[in-house]
């Protein structure tokens, strides 16, 4: 049995997760709160952390990335590439954001490399409708048409 100190987290839903300090050390947002309620407030660790815009969903696989993280080095396995594949667009959406909120340097880092393979596989019809760019929709320019205005400053 190991008395490895476990940490609780709660998400936008109330649900609830585990983490080692390895793990937690893995997010520079979780690690900074630790140390400071630590230092300050030790008690208050008795209850979970909260994390209140990640949804349990989204943790789950921020939980799952962490603990391959520790257990299998990046370095000598292609595990990184393969969980993100897996992800749907929703997924790998909520994922960056938890990253971003939870500052994880090391899935910020590999999504970016996964969005780049995902927007290389699309053609530029696709792209411009996932990127909701004006003027996409219509064929010959229609009403669609986005307006150009170039203004000119006379000296």
């Amino acid at each position: 049995m190991s008395s490895e100190k476990v940490y609780k987290v709660e998400t936008s839903d109330k649900q609830v997760f585990e983490m080692n300090l390895e793990d937690i050390s893995q997010s520079i947002t979780l690690s900074e709160q630790v140390d400071y309620l630590e230092d300050r407030h030790p008690h208050l660790l008795l209850q979970p952390i909260q994390i209140p815009n990640v949804n349990g969903e989204i943790m789950q696989l921020v939980v799952k990335w962490c603990y391959f993280s520790r257990v299998d080095c990046p370095n000598t396995s292609r595990w990184c590439a393969d969980f993100l594949k897996i992800l749907t667009k929703n997924e790998l959406n909520g994922f960056i954001s938890a990253a971003d909120e939870l500052i994880i340097p090391s899935i910020i880092h590999e999504t970016k490399y996964e969005m780049m393979r995902r927007v290389e596989s699309m053609t530029p019809g696709l792209i411009q409708s996932c990127l909701e760019i004006p003027g996409t929709s219509g064929s010959n320019g229609g009403p669609n048409k986005p307006k150009i205005v170039v203004k000119y400053r006379r000296k």
